[in-house]
C-alpha cells in the first residue's frame, strides 16, 4: 500500500517517449478494432441482402406452382421471342367436358373430353420481360410478380419427353427455372434452381 502512495505522490508525471508509446499502442488498437467492426456490417449487410432476395425467389417460384397447380392443363407451350429464348412459356388447358345421356336415361351420362375451340382455351403465361427501369422481373398474363431483386440472365426452360412430336408444345416434360438474382450490395448475381416435372 505504501508503495501505491508512493506512485500517487510522484509528481514527475509522463516523459514524451511514454506518452508516444501509448499513442502508438492505442492507435494500432482501434484499427483492428474499426476493421473488425466494418467487416462485420459488411458482412452482414450480405447476408441479409442474401436472405432477402432468396425470399422473393422462394415467393416468385410459389407463385408459379401456385398458379401451376391451381389451374388443370393439357399441355405447356414455349412462347419465347426467338431473339430471347427460354423467357416465356404458356399453360393451356384446351380440353373440355361433354356430357351425353347414356341410354336415353336422364339419369346416367357419358362425359367424354374433347377439344374446346381455340377461343375458349384457357391459359396462363410465365414470363421474364424487362421493364422501363432496365430491370427484369418475372410477369403472369401480365401482371408482374412483386419483387426487388433484378432478375436478368434468368430462364424458364422448357424440356418436352421424347413421346411429343412438337418442340414447342409438351403435353409432359420438365420445366426447369433458374434464377439469376442480381442486387447493389452482391458483388455477383445469386443463382438458384428449380425444377418441375409435368
Amino acid at each position: 500500500m505504501k508503495t501505491f502512495v508512493k506512485h500517487i505522490k510522484n509528481n514527475k508525471g509522463l516523459t514524451l517517449m511514454e506518452l508516444l508509446a501509448t499513442i502508438v499502442v492505442m492507435t494500432i488498437v482501434m484499427g483492428v478494432m474499426y476493421n473488425v467492426l466494418a467487416n462485420g456490417i459488411s458482412v452482414s449487410k450480405k447476408i441479409g441482402t442474401e436472405e432477402m432476395l432468396r425470399d422473393e425467389a422462394d415467393y416468385v417460384v410459389t407463385t408459379m406452382m401456385n398458379e401451376l397447380s391451381s389451374s388443370g392443363f393439357d399441355l405447356v407451350k414455349d412462347c419465347s421471342e426467338p431473339t430471347e429464348p427460354d423467357t416465356c412459356i404458356e399453360i393451356v388447358d384446351s380440353k373440355g367436358a361433354s356430357y351425353k345421356e347414356y341410354g336415353g336415361s336422364s339419369v346416367f351420362y357419358d362425359v367424354e373430353s374433347t377439344e374446346r375451340p381455340e377461343l375458349e382455351q384457357v391459359s396462363i403465361k410465365l414470363q421474364l420481360k424487362e421493364t422501363a427501369t432496365k430491370q427484369h422481373h418475372f410477369f403472369i398474363n401480365n401482371q408482374r410478380i412483386n419483387s426487388e431483386g433484378n432478375y436478368a440472365d434468368s430462364k424458364i426452360k422448357l424440356s418436352c419427353t421424347s413421346s411429343d412430336t412438337t418442340a414447342k408444345t409438351c403435353t409432359s416434360g420438365i420445366l426447369e427455372l433458374t434464377l439469376h438474382i442480381a442486387d447493389v450490395n452482391l458483388a455477383k448475381p445469386l443463382q438458384l434452381e428449380s425444377i418441375f416435372g409435368f
